[in-house]
């Protein structure tokens, strides 16, 4: 616990007096539950402070660099984390300067967010056409069993067994051309899972289309970060310099 309290009050030292800000809109984590119960949102208070830090520290660089690393979906939680908490900051009369590089990250992060649920769609989507499929090929070619349907423990016939059976015996009973119909249409229907399938696995390749534009969109979202975070570094250096010069213009002239 004392720990956890010192570290909290490093990070609001550092806040306070190496940047030039007050966290009065953040709340701050209640270190208590933390301590007992590690309680996730309590901890992610805290984490999101420690990353604040980190990203504009001398080796920002180092940690961007690490956090670029992370995998996409991690990757967009960190970033998420970050703006949320610059959007709790004290304005200055620098802030108006982020506005563009903000509005490309947030819009760089949503295109990032739908490329992934689109990616992640088409994967469900494939495994859908998959079982159906393979249940397709059970109900359609599954033989009778030579002893008829299954029956109850006071030897009626099970209904639903019944109904199955008589629905694969039809199956059994119908034209040859018809059963070669329906094995066309299975063979086209698994060409388009196999379509499919290579397209989920061309997302990841740069030399695809989709390839080709999830690069793009994380290079951009990069070096949108990076000039982010160089700002944010450089903010607080600046609002001292003009603090500073307001104090001296304020200092009586000497007589």
């Amino acid at each position: 616990m004392n720990n956890l309290k010192k570290i909290l009050q490093m990070v609001i030292d550092y806040y306070t007096e190496v940047l030039a800000q007050e966290m009065s809109d953040f709340p701050l984590p209640d270190l208590a539950v933390v301590a007992e119960h590690a309680d996730p949102v309590q901890l992610g208070r805290l984490l999101q402070l420690v990353l604040g830090c980190a990203v504009r520290c001398e080796r920002k660089q180092e940690y961007i660099q690490i956090i670029m690393t992370l995998e996409e979906s991690v990757q967009h939680v960190v970033m998420t984390a970050i703006q949320e908490l610059m959007s709790k900051e004290v304005a200055t009369p620098f802030a108006e300067l982020s506005g563009d590089l903000e509005q490309q990250l947030r819009k760089a992060l949503e295109e990032l967010t739908q490329l992934l649920a689109e990616k992640e769609a088409l994967a469900q989507r494939c495994q859908e056409l998959d079982i159906q499929k393979a249940g397709g090929l059970r109900a359609r070619f599954c033989p009778v069993p030579l002893g008829g349907p299954p029956r109850w423990s006071d030897g009626q016939p099970d209904p639903r067994q019944t109904a199955l059976l008589c629905c694969r015996s039809s199956v059994a009973r119908r034209p040859v051309a018809v059963l070669q119909e329906e094995r066309n249409s299975l063979l086209a229907e698994n060409d388009v899972l196999t379509d499919r399938t290579h397209q989920l696995d061309a997302f990841d390749d740069p030399r695809t289309p989709s390839g080709k534009k999830h690069g793009q969109l994380q290079l951009q979202l990069e070096a949108v970060e990076e000039e982010n975070f160089r700002w944010a570094s450089d903010r607080p250096s600046s609002a001292k310099s003009e603090r500073a010069g307001g104090r001296q213009g304020r200092l009586p002239d000497p007589l």
